[in-house]
């Protein structure tokens, strides 16, 4: 953003000090187009999480090079303008052209005109797999290992695709083919994580135990001040435990929300 405020120094100088550059008609509306900019600019320069020294030096810097003259220089004759002016423009017009038409390829918006397409992924070594929304299947963004050997899966963009699916995988331990052993511990993490809520979001509604894919499973739901909502899924197996969370997009229409039942549908499970 500091390189694009060295844009806007860089226009609101050439308005004022156009050195014969701009002809004068073009002249009132850059000045107004100038001003607007920096105006609105200034502004999101106060907001958390942005340098407003970035934005202030950038424009700077950019005011000084065209102000001073140093990226005009041997600008000097209408025809070399004009030789100089006119290729720049028509590549300019070009890339503009061309920018919307790879931004909508590359984030295939269509894909979220429908109903949710569902495919099954095996996750990495685990033996398990589970059904999982096509228009992020396909593209894990990470697989690591996490401390204690587990694995650490992610899928999709929330800007593009409107959720993450974030799935670890951690080995269990031998106690969990007790059932007896296995329902403390199931009691033992609902306790607590009843008592956890992640900072900045409110709990919506209780936390709930419900069944996926035939066996038990806690479910719990959060949502944030920007209206982001988090759900949180654990279930416990004989093999691996199953920690999800899913981060999904404000008022995510109900057509792209993802179906629990449908994502735990026929889990299969390799050996130990």
């Amino acid at each position: 953003s500091g390189a694009l405020w060295g844009i806007l120094g860089a226009g609101a100088a050439l308005a004022y000090r156009p050195g014969g550059l701009i002809p004068p008609p073009v002249l009132v509306r850059l000045k107004h187009a100038a001003m607007v900019n920096l105006g609105l600019n200034l502004m999101v320069s106060f907001l958390p999480q942005v340098d407003i020294y970035a934005h202030l030096g950038g424009g700077l810097v950019g005011a000084l090079l065209l102000g001073t003259g140093l990226l005009t220089r041997g600008l000097g004759k209408s025809t070399d303008r004009a030789r100089l002016i006119r290729p720049a423009a028509a590549l300019l017009s070009l890339v503009l052209l061309a920018c919307p038409v790879w931004d909508i390829g590359q984030g295939q918006a269509w894909q979220l005109s429908g109903p949710l397409k569902w495919q099954r992924v095996a996750l990495a070594e685990t033996g398990i797999s589970l059904e999982l929304p096509s228009l992020i299947a396909t593209q894990p963004r990470q697989i690591e290992r996490t401390l204690i050997g587990g694995q650490e899966i992610v899928f999709g963009q929330l800007e593009k695709d409107g959720m993450i699916i974030d799935i670890v995988l951690s080995p269990a331990g031998d106690f969990l083919d007790d059932p007896k052993r296995l329902a403390e511990e199931f009691k033992t993490i609902k306790q607590l994580r009843s008592a956890m809520t992640p900072e900045g979001a409110k709990r919506v509604g209780e936390l709930q135990e419900i069944e996926l894919g035939g066996q038990r499973a806690l479910k719990e739901q959060f949502r944030f001040a920007n209206g982001i909502e988090l759900w949180r899924i654990l279930q416990l197996r004989t093999s691996y435990t199953i920690n999800i969370e899913m981060i999904l997009w404000p008022k995510l229409p109900p057509h792209l929300r993802p179906d629990l039942d449908r994502l735990f549908a026929s889990q299969q499970e390799g050996p130990r």
